[in-house]
C-alpha cells in the first residue's frame, strides 16, 4: 500500500485535490510517492504513476534530516516543470512516521510559487539601485559602492578618485530637438564614458546630464588626469540626433581619497565644486577640487543666501548710462544698469551676481522689479522734460523665454503708465538664437505694442545679420569688445565699419557701445554709427542725476 493510501485512510484525495495549494508526499528513499492535482498542474504531469514519480527525483540533504530527525522546514528553492520552465518555489516540508509512531517514514510537503513575488522583487530592487533610462547605477547604489571601497582602500592603503561630470549647456539640446532626442543623446553618453573606464570601476547617473565615476586604486593624480583627457575626447566625436550631427562637451571636477576627503559625502561634495569652478573656467574641461575651492564655494554660499533676500530688502537700485545721438549731441535715452547694494560687501556689480541669479532662479522676479523701477523712473523724466528719454533694459535670456513675458509687460506698461515708444527691450543674440521661431512671435508682438527693440553685445554671439531679416527690430548695439581698440586695431575697424553698413541697408539704426575716447567717437562718426553709449560721454547716474 502506497504511503498516499495510508493517509487517505483520514483524508480523502477529493479533499487534497480540492485544496489550491500543492501538497506532495516523498517515501524514505526521496521519490514522489504522491500528490494533489494542484501539484500536478503545476508540474506539468499528466498521471499519478510510479514512473512519473522516479522522474521527479528529488533527494536533498534537509530531506535526508528530516527522514532522520523529524520536524520541519521551509526553503526556497527553484525547480523545472515538466515543459521545461523554471519556477521559483517556497516548500514546507515535515517528516511524517507510520503507525507505529517510531520511524519516520516519509516527507509531506507543500509548494508556493514565488516567481513573479521574487521577479517583483528583482524589479523593485532593480528600480531602487539603477536609473531606468541608461541602466546605470542611481546615487543609491553608487554611495554604497563607493563606501564600500573606501573602506576597502583604508584597509590596503590605496586611492580612489571620484569625478562629478556635467554635460555643457545640455539644455540647449532639450529646447532644439526635444526631451526625447535627449534622453536618447544622455543614453549615448552614458555608453561612452562607461566604455573609458575600467570594468572594475563604476559609472552612475545622478540625475538631469549629470553623471558620477568612482575609480578604484588610482595611485597618481595624472592617472586620473588620463582618464578625464579620454572622456572629453570620447564625448568630443559627433552625435547624430534625427540625422543631424551634434557636437557636445562635459566638464569634470575630480576629488581623491583620501587627499581631499575620506567619507562619501566630502568625496562627492568637493567632486561637485571641483565641477562647477571647471564651469567657471569656460567648460569643456576638468579640475582637480583644491582647499581653496571650498572658501570660495562658501562665499558663493552666502552671496546667494544674501541674494535671496536683497529683493524683499529694497537692496536693488539702477543706475542710467546715457545714450547720444550722433548727429545733434542730445541724450535720446538711457541705458537700465543694476546694482546691488550689498549691507556688508557694498557696491556689488552685475558680473559678481547676475549668473548666480541665472542659476538659482531669481533673475526673472529681479528682472521684472528692474523693467518696472526703470518705467517708473522715465515716467518722472518725461512728464518734467520736453525732450522725451527713452529707458533702455535689458532682457535675460530665462526671462526672454517665459511664456508670459509679453503678458507681463504689458501689466508693466499699464501699471506705470509709460508710453510705449519710451520703453526700449534689449536682448542678446543668444537669447533671440535659442527658437527662432518663438523669438519672432514675441518680439513681433511687442513691435506692434510700440516698443523699441534692440539686439545688444552683437558680434559676440552665433547669429548673422541674415537672421536680423527675421526679427521686427530697431537697433544694433556693437559690443564694446569691437570698439576698445579703436582706432589701433584695422580688423576692430573693418568689422565695425561693415556692421554699420550692413545695418542701414536693413534699415537698422546702430549704437556703439563703451566709447571712451574722442578719437574712438570720431570714428564712429565717420562711418556714420548713429548713436553712442560710453564713458567719453557719461557714466551710470542714479536716476536723479538724468535731468541735471
Amino acid at each position: 500500500m502506497s504511503e498516499l493510501n495510508k493517509i487517505m485512510n483520514v483524508i480523502s484525495i477529493e479533499a487534497l485535490d480540492a485544496i489550491p495549494t500543492p501538497i506532495f508526499f516523498k517515501n524514505k528513499e526521496g521519490f514522489f510517492s504522491g500528490w494533489n492535482r494542484a501539484f500536478a498542474e503545476f508540474c506539468g504531469l499528466t498521471s499519478f504513476s510510479a514512473e512519473l514519480g522516479g522522474i521527479l527525483e528529488i533527494y536533498a540533504e534537509e530531506d535526508r534530516k528530516l527522514l532522520h530527525d523529524g520536524g520541519n522546514i521551509i526553503v526556497e528553492t527553484s525547480v523545472t516543470r515538466a515543459d521545461g520552465k523554471q519556477r521559483n518555489v517556497l516548500l514546507h516540508k515535515a517528516g511524517f512516521v507510520k503507525n507505529n509512531g517510531q520511524t519516520y517514514s516519509g516527507l509531506v510537503g507543500t509548494m508556493i510559487d514565488v516567481t513573479e513575488l521574487r521577479s517583483a522583487e528583482k524589479k523593485a530592487d532593480y528600480l531602487t539601485h539603477y536609473d531606468h533610462l541608461t541602466e546605470l547605477p542611481n546615487p543609491v547604489l553608487f554611495q554604497d559602492r563607493l563606501n564600500t571601497e573606501i573602506v576597502h582602500a583604508r584597509r590596503h592603503d590605496e586611492h580612489l578618485a571620484v569625478f562629478a561630470i556635467d554635460i555643457d549647456h545640455f539644455k540647449k539640446v532639450n529646447n532644439v530637438f526635444g526631451h526625447d532626442l535627449g534622453d536618447s543623446l544622455l543614453k549615448v553618453v552614458a555608453r561612452r564614458i562607461t566604455e573609458t573606464i575600467r570594468e572594475e570601476d563604476t559609472a552612475a547617473r545622478f540625475g538631469g546630464d549629470s553623471f558620477t565615476l568612482l575609480l578604484r586604486n588610482i595611485r597618481y593624480e595624472e592617472d586620473a588626469a588620463i582618464i578625464a583627457k579620454k572622456i572629453h575626447e570620447s564625448i568630443k566625436q559627433p552625435f547624430f540626433l534625427d540625422d543631424q550631427e551634434v557636437f557636445i562637451s562635459v566638464s569634470v571636477g575630480i576629488a581623491l581619497y583620501p587627499l581631499d576627503g575620506d567619507n562619501v559625502q566630502t568625496l562627492i561634495k568637493n567632486s561637485d565644486v571641483a565641477l562647477h569652478r571647471a564651469k567657471e573656467r569656460g567648460r569643456s574641461t576638468h579640475l582637480f577640487f583644491a582647499p581653496e575651492m571650498n572658501l570660495r564655494a562658501s562665499e558663493q554660499m552666502k552671496l546667494q543666501n544674501s541674494l535671496r533676500r536683497a529683493l524683499d530688502r529694497d537692496e536693488f537700485i539702477i543706475h542710467y548710462q546715457p545714450q547720444y545721438d550722433a548727429e545733434s549731441g542730445r541724450m535720446i535715452g538711457v541705458e537700465a544698469l543694476l546694482r546691488w547694494q550689498h549691507p556688508d560687501l557694498g557696491m556689488v556689480y552685475p558680473d559678481q551676481f547676475i549668473q548666480l541669479a541665472e542659476h538659482i532662479g531669481l533673475i526673472v522676479p529681479i528682472g521684472e522689479w528692474v523693467l518696472r523701477t526703470a518705467c517708473q523712473d522715465a515716467m518722472v523724466w518725461n512728464e518734467e522734460n520736453e525732450n522725451q528719454i527713452r529707458v533702455s533694459v535689458n532682457l535675460s535670456p530665462r526671462q526672454f523665454q517665459q511664456p508670459d513675458l509679453y503678458e507681463k509687460i504689458c501689466q508693466i506698461i499699464n501699471e506705470t503708465g509709460i508710453e510705449p515708444a519710451w520703453l526700449g527691450l534689449e536682448v542678446t543674440e543668444s537669447s533671440v538664437m535659442q527658437n527662432v521661431d518663438y523669438a519672432v512671435c514675441v518680439l513681433t508682438e511687442l513691435k506692434k505694442l510700440g516698443v523699441h527693440l534692440s539686439v545688444d553685445d552683437f558680434g559676440t554671439g552665433y547669429s548673422s545679420l541674415s537672421y536680423l531679416k527675421k526679427f521686427p527690430i530697431d537697433l544694433l548695439k556693437i559690443d564694446r569688445s569691437f570698439i576698445t581698440d579703436i582706432p589701433k586695431d584695422s580688423d576692430d575697424i573693418a568689422i565695425v565699419s561693415a556692421v554699420v553698413s550692413m545695418a542701414h541697408n536693413l534699415n537698422l539704426k546702430v549704437l556703439a557701445e563703451g566709447v571712451e575716447t574722442l578719437e574712438q567717437k570720431d570714428f564712429l562718426h565717420s562711418v556714420s554709427c548713429d548713436e553712442f553709449q560710453g564713458f567719453y560721454f557719461s557714466r551710470p547716474v542714479a536716476a536723479h542725476h538724468i535731468l541735471q
